[in-house]
């Protein structure tokens, strides 16, 4: 398998991709101190490790990825972290200025030469590997960094690498913002999203803080906590390549099985092996994982998939499930599963032998059994719609827009944000009654 080189832009980026990286480690037993210590390697693993970590001659290792981000703190947070000898410091693309708390100032805006780093970094790691299977990215589309800047490098590595599958996991703005202008920075950075990612995972904070608040009772979740849960989630989506699996064993493969039509590359992710820690259970049975799995409050976004029509669905399990038993929990909620009338991809099923690890003494518990659904659904549009409705109350009172006029946005690139952003989700409401040739049309 090709190398995957991973980006984390930001620092919500760069936070999630900390913790996943973290739980990658744990998985594939790397120390602290970069060594590794594996006891049992699965059939076909040793390879599929060598896709995400590079192996240094004094048996090393540390993570194909590459961390950007315009403000110092959050960079120096994760490379001085619990990973501070594992990660590579040439991995670490910033500047010295902090823009933070004043990403609107026009000084602030120009990207610095980041960019450029950062493709450079992405670039030396792709001469060290043996052949690049695709790019994973993690960003938030909330803030002014997480979504200007991450544009920019999708832009720069679909010019620089032509055909290589692209996946991005991006946190959306919801009712919880912090930051009133994140519809403008969602919105305006959207034509990289559709025009660059071939597979665009979509997330948010509330969705995730329901799964906090749900399934690991915390009261108060805070970050480091919601970041766990989307790194457990990016853990479960990518076990298929990191481990020996029958599907979706590239992202290439992914892209096949998930996206039919061109345009239509958002998708929603449910993870099931969130548990507890001060709860002891048994193993969960592989009826339970699909309750969970097929429950709403288990998707990292916040919408009702069962709402919606699914153009494509994937169903990866992970841990010791028996296939016979996979078959009849599946069959069992075929009813819950209301595909569009075009459908091509229908249900695609596999098994991980490789059971989730959880963060050691954290908020989770270490269970055997686990699975992940990955589903491209019409219900996605309502995580757009509610951006498009901010959008439109700030902008119809030009709210802020001098603001973005000053780091070089023009009334002309408002507009048509906004009508590739409407356009998004009027394919998506149109595909549950639409033929594949109106699609392609």
């Amino acid at each position: 398998m090709k190398d995957i080189i991973s980006f984390h832009v930001g620092n919500a980026g760069q936070q999630i991709g900390d913790s996943t990286w973290q739980l990658f480690c744990i998985e594939h037993g790397i120390q602290p101190d970069a060594t590794r210590v594996y006891e049992r390697p699965y059939q076909g693993e040793q390879d599929f490790f060598h896709s995400f970590f590079t192996e240094h001659p004094d048996q090393t290792y540390s993570p194909k990825a590459v961390f950007v981000d315009s403000e110092p703190s959050s960079s120096l947070q994760v490379s001085e972290g619990e990973l501070s000898k594992v990660y590579s410091l040439q991995s670490f693309v910033l500047r010295e200025t902090d823009t933070r708390r004043h990403s609107l100032e026009p000084e602030e805006a120009a990207s610095g030469g980041l960019v450029e780093r950062a493709i450079e970094a992405v670039r030396l790691e792709a001469e060290a590997s043996d052949g690049v299977g695709g790019f994973i990215g993690t960003s938030s589309l909330c803030g002014f960094t997480g979504s200007k800047l991450n544009s920019e490098l999708l832009q720069q590595l679909s010019d620089e690498y032509p055909g290589i599958t692209k996946m991005q996991v991006s946190l959306y703005p919801c009712n919880i913002a912090e930051n009133v202008t994140e519809c403008y920075n969602c919105v305006l950075n959207c034509e990289s999203l559709i025009e660059d990612v071939d597979l665009n995972f979509v997330m948010d904070n509330k969705a995730a803080f329901g799964i906090c608040k749900e399934y690991l009772k915390l009261e108060t979740p805070n970050l480091t906590n919601i970041n766990r849960v989307i790194a457990q989630a990016m853990a479960s989506i990518t076990c298929t390549m990191r481990f020996d699996s029958c599907m979706n064993q590239n992202l290439d493969e992914m892209l096949q099985n998930l996206v039919p039509v061109k345009g239509l590359n958002f998708i929603l992710t449910a993870n099931a092996s969130y548990v507890p820690s001060t709860k002891v259970r048994e193993s969960p049975s592989t009826e339970e994982v699909t309750r969970d799995l097929f429950d709403s409050s288990a998707c990292l976004s916040s919408c009702e998939p069962i709402n919606g029509r699914y153009i494509s669905l994937n169903v990866s399990y992970r841990g010791m499930h028996i296939p016979k038993f996979v078959s009849i929990a599946l069959y069992e909620h075929r009813p819950r599963i209301n595909y569009v009338p075009w459908e091509v991809c229908g249900m695609k099923c596999g098994i991980c032998y490789n059971s989730p690890k959880v963060y050691e003494g954290k908020e989770m518990a270490l269970v055997s059994k686990g699975g992940v659904k990955l589903a491209n659904n019409t219900a996605v549009c309502s995580v757009f719609e509610p951006i498009e409705e901010k959008f439109d109350q700030l902008y119809s009172r030009r709210a802020f827009v001098k603001s973005y006029n000053e780091l070089g946005y023009e009334a002309d690139d408002f507009e048509a944000s906004r009508d590739k952003w409407s356009d998004l989700i009027y394919r998506y409401q149109t595909a549950s009654q639409a033929t594949q040739y109106d699609l392609d049309d």
